[in-house]
């Protein structure tokens, strides 16, 4: 794999994949998902936030990931990528099955890829002004595109705490593993929409710069 930062090109081989959940920092906000969480049947956890190791080949970069089912759906995620010992941001899309999410989510998140763009950010570059970041993602349904998510970075729990969370979950810094984190997403706008193309982004306004993918899914 290789990861864009400004001008130069990292080839990047991470160890370990890490998807969080419930990572809001009002507890309204996790109620909201917990809303959603029961629509679908699924089960409330006991804490928050969780974290869900997953196999690291379900990263990918490429223009289309094959699903089976129509019950499957992308979620923006702000990224925690280390490389190194140094601290990147990134975006991607945490997609997953719905339908078994209902019944395991663990298992949900597994069972699809996990897209992210290939362009990423020092944490250094935007620690200081990070809660105005924006995150947003659009959804392509029926040929009709539409705005699924959107808002800022401060409704979900900084990244320090993020990487806190990871490192107490393995007993050791993330500095001495190579690892790439999805945060947990951001609440969507009107429910849960399932369609054919997904775009997402990373909006800083105080740099005036933006980092985005998309993709399309492909049912088997």
């Amino acid at each position: 794999m290789e990861l864009k930062y400004g001008d130069k090109l990292i080839v990047y081989e991470p160890k370990n994949l890490i998807v969080m959940g419930f990572t809001p920092r009002d507890e309204k906000v996790i109620n909201e998902l917990f809303v959603a969480l029961r629509k679908i049947g699924g089960v409330i956890p006991d804490k928050t936030p969780m974290t869900y190791p997953l196999a690291v080949e379900l990263l990918t970069t490429k223009e289309e990931i094959f699903v089976v089912g129509n019950d499957t759906n992308g979620e923006v995620e702000y990224l925690i990528i280390s490389l190194n010992g140094d601290i990147y941001i990134g975006v991607g899309s945490d997609h997953a099955d719905k339908n078994i999410e209902s019944l395991n989510i663990h298992k949900s998140k597994q069972l699809c890829a996990k897209h992210m763009c290939n362009e990423v950010w020092k944490w250094s570059e935007v620690k200081d002004h990070w809660d105005k970041v924006v995150l947003e993602s659009r959804y392509i349904v029926n040929g009709v595109e539409e705005l699924y998510q959107k808002n800022i970075a401060e409704v979900m729990i900084r990244p320090e705490n993020i990487i806190q969370s990871v490192e107490d979950f393995y007993h050791k810094k993330i500095s001495d593993f190579d690892c790439v984190i999805f945060s947990g997403s951001i609440p969507t706008l009107d429910g849960f929409r399932y369609g054919e193309h997904f775009k997402y982004s990373l909006f800083d306004p105080v740099k005036n710069r933006k980092i985005s993918s998309e993709y399309s899914i492909k049912i088997l």
